[in-house]
């Protein structure tokens, strides 16, 4: 971890000064997790964690979810950011076969087991959303 940091002496309460911080990639995905917890930007975080104690950022964790519900809603992120991807790539493979003008096969069955499971899913998220 390296620090840069630049300072002008502008008036005290102007924000002048730049900080440049190099992370590894899994101290960054913690500082994000983090920010996602508070609901504020790394800027956001990073000067609030350095100048507040922490106990007002455990109350601010506490007023929303969990840290195994945010680990859940995380995975559910990752869940539909696949889903998306698939789908996705299901629409080139359509369009392909039509300008081909070959034939494609649906299975339906998939598709009702997806659409359950994306029932559930969103089941969840309401239940956790009513929590925050």
């Amino acid at each position: 971890m390296s620090i840069n940091i630049s300072r002008n002496d502008a008036k005290p309460s102007q924000k002048t000064n730049h900080i440049s911080l190099r992370v590894s990639n899994e101290q960054l995905e913690i500082i994000e997790a983090e920010c996602r917890a508070v609901n504020m930007n790394r800027s956001e975080y990073l000067l609030f964690r350095g100048t507040i104690n922490d106990r007002t950022l455990r109350r601010l964790k506490q007023e929303r979810l969990s840290q195994d519900e945010y680990a859940e809603l995380t995975l559910i992120r990752r869940e539909y950011i696949a889903q998306g991807n698939n789908l996705n790539q299901i629409a080139r493979g359509v369009n392909l076969a039509n300008q081909e003008g070959r034939a494609i096969e649906i299975d339906s069955k998939a598709l009702q087991e997806i659409a359950a499971a994306n029932q559930l899913i969103a089941k969840r998220i309401q239940k956790l959303g009513a929590k925050s």
